[in-house]
Parts: structure tokens; sequence; C-alpha cells
């Protein structure tokens, strides 16, 4: 998968990508009433700005979901996370924030004025709620929290937070990726893979090891379910590859050691890692394959090798095939009632072995055939057209010269 390794970057993808987010408006600063008065103020001054801090790094304080209110549209105005020293390691820097201040949308004049006002009280309480308990358990009771006036809020001494940190701001889009990828099936895997960057980029800049491993699992569990077929795709179970026996270009090689490694994907977009196409515009016409087409490549070359007397082996093999799928895919033309599907595939084969020079092979397969009216291209009959494209992959392979001569060329190793 390829990583977003730059702020910028991420920053860039993440305005592009998220749409139909929750958003809600920036809350007031409120200064606490505390009874009896701190006798240390040193000590409550330390004391307010850990708690202060927590506040702004919990998700849950800031982006906490409030069905009980009419939703705020899209369009409104979100939290921008808060920069410069509120940054810790790791955090997106000023550049990455900069971006993502450009992608909060400005507040709409119109109709909107007390439903955003809802949301920003609401907020506000679950902000004061957890700078109450969070004081409290350093022992200081507050027992009221007045608003600060508009413009003494930089001024006053001991103010609640009202914004969250850009590491808060990013685990909450991660979260809201998640969401997405729950609510829109046909954008499911797009959205996962941009989880997983963001907590992947959490990760690596997380201050303890305990972070770090949690964020980094939730980058791999996304990962994860980005790879597997989605919730209403049609999956094709296919069966184990079979050589055809019989003479070929690599039965008259002498037996070999091999080792075939699983295909790298090479296809440009974005689909998951098991995604060969769709038979119609609807989530439910999404293609899959069990297992992924990379192990799918794999088994046909290793069947073949097999089927013509040479063995597979981990350890110090005599041959390596590394393959690479540049296309792997399947189509079908008409979208009320599709009948022609065609399958597609183009493999990269890499041939190595110890002290020679590497050499690539491709082989190309396209197949066709026009489903019947009554039935359609059911997944029985997509199997089976799939199922052809791999036996034409498999057939070029045995009778390819080319690899015969690599393989003579090798003598077994010791």
């Amino acid at each position: 998968m390829r990583r977003i390794s730059s702020p910028v970057a991420l920053a860039t993808a993440m305005a592009l990508t998220i749409s139909g987010c929750a958003t809600t408006v920036e809350p007031r600063a409120f200064s606490p009433v505390v009874q009896p008065p701190p006798t240390d103020l040193a000590a409550f001054e330390r004391d307010f700005s850990a708690c202060a801090s927590q506040a702004s790094e919990d998700v849950a304080v800031f982006y906490r979901s409030h069905p009980e209110l009419k939703p705020v549209e899209e369009d409104d105005v979100d939290f921008t996370p808060s920069g410069g020293g509120a940054i810790g390691p790791g955090d997106m820097g000023s550049g990455g924030l900069a971006l993502i201040g450009l992608m909060i949308a400005a507040v709409r004049a119109g109709g909107r004025s007390q439903v955003r006002q809802a949301h920003r009280q609401a907020t506000e309480q679950d902000i004061q709620a957890a700078m109450t308990s969070c004081l409290k358990a350093r022992g200081h009771t507050v027992t009221a929290w007045r608003p600060i006036q508009d413009g003494k809020a930089s001024a006053a001494a001991f103010r609640t937070p009202t914004q969250p940190t850009g590491r808060a701001y990013l685990v909450h889009k991660a979260e809201e990726y998640e969401r997405l990828a729950d609510r829109d099936p046909k954008g499911r895997t797009a959205a996962l893979k941009m989880a997983a960057e963001v907590y992947g980029h959490l990760a690596e800049g997380a201050a303890n090891p305990e972070e770090k491993a949690r964020l980094s699992g939730k980058a791999a569990e996304a990962r994860r379910k980005a790879d597997e077929p989605g919730p209403s795709a049609i999956t094709l179970r296919m069966p184990a590859y079979s050589a055809v026996p019989g003479p070929s270009a690599l039965t008259v090689v002498p037996p070999r050691s091999f080792s075939v490694e699983a295909a790298r994907d090479a296809r440009p977009g974005s689909q998951s890692a098991s995604r060969i196409g769709e038979i119609s515009d609807s989530p439910s016409g999404e293609v899959d394959t069990i297992p992924p087409p990379a192990r799918l490549i794999q088994d046909v070359f290793s069947a073949e090798l097999g089927a013509a007397g040479h063995r597979p082996s981990a350890d110090n093999p005599d041959i390596r095939i590394v393959p690479e799928m540049r296309r792997f895919e399947l189509s079908a033309e008409g979208k009320v009632l599709p009948l022609d599907v065609s399958a597609a595939v183009d493999i990269t084969v890499n041939l190595q072995a110890p002290q020679q020079p590497e050499r690539s092979r491709d082989y190309s397969a396209k197949c066709a055939a026009h489903a019947g009216w009554w039935s359609g291209p059911n997944a029985e009959f997509m199997t089976r057209l799939v199922g052809d494209c791999l036996q034409q992959i498999g057939s070029q392979f045995r009778q390819d010269l080319a690899v015969r001569e690599f393989m003579d060329s090798i003598g077994p190793q010791k």
C-alpha cells in the first residue's frame, strides 16, 4: 500500500476525501469558580494546565455525537485543531495544520444559528464536565463555570480549551473514515485505506510504546478490512488450480527446486486486494475472489512447476518465481442486464537464480463469454470465466521456451 509520508499530502488527501461528516462550531472559553479557593495558586495553575491538555487530547470531549440534537449541516464550520505549542511530537506540524485549516468550511449565513448554538453549548458542557472531573481528582472543587467575554479569553489566567490538538483531530477523522466505510459500500475500500494511513501516521509519532502499538494495531485492522470483500460484493470462490498433464517446455528440464512468491499487486487504482471488477453500478455488482488474485497467480506457477516434476523449496531454491500482477479484471457490457462478460489478466514474471542475471517474461490472457439471459452472469459463470484465463496463463508459462532455457542454464543448489 502506498504510504502518505508528507503531512501536506496527508492533509490534502483528507480534504479531498472526507464528505458528509458531522460538524460543529468552536466552543467558547470559560473560567472556573473553585470552592474553597486554592491556597497554592502555582499548584492550581499546574493542575489546571494539565487538565486542559488532557481535555484537548480527548476525542470524546470535542467530538462526542449528540443524537438528541438536530444535525449540523455538513458544510457548517468544524473545529480547527490548535497549533503552535499545543502540538506534541508526531503531530502534523505547522504545514499540515495550515492545510487542515483550509479544509474547514466557513460558517454559512442563514437559518442555522439555533442548531449551531445548541451543538456549541453541548460541546461546552462536555469540556466543562471533563475539566471538572479532572480537577476534582487533583483536589479542586469547581462549583460553576463562567463564560469569558469575547476578546478577553487570551488574557484570562484560567480558561477551558476551545480547540482539540492536531492528534485528537486526526484520530477523530480516522474514526470518521471507519464510519464512512460502514455507511458507503461503494467507498468502503478507499475510506478504510485512508483510515489506515491516518492511524499509521499517528503511530509513527506516538509518545509511548503502548500508544504506538494500539495505533499500529488499528492501522493494521483497517488495512485488513480494506482487503476483504465488501458485505454486498459478489464473491467468486475459486477452485484450486490444476495444471494440464503432459509434455511441455518445463518437463524436459532436469528437476529443479523452486519457490513462487505471491504476485505483487501493481494494478492501478485503490481497489481491495480481492477486488477484480464490477458488473453493475450498484455495490452488489462488485466482484471479489477468494483466494485473492495475488494468491491465484502464485498457485498457477506453483502447480505448473510441480506438475512438470520440479519440487517446491523455501530454503535456497534453484529458481525463484516473482510474479507482478499488472492487470486482473472482470467487466461486463450493459448495465440493466449485462450479458457479454470479459476477463483480462496481464502478468510479468521475474525469473531469479543465484549467479544468474534476472529475466522477465510477460503473459496475457483475455476471456469473454455471453451469459444466458435467464440467469445472467452469476457467480458460477464468472468463476469459470476467470478460471479459463488462469489456464491460459498457465499454458503460456509451461510452453515458454525462454523459461526452459533459463532453468536449463542453472544447476541444482548444494
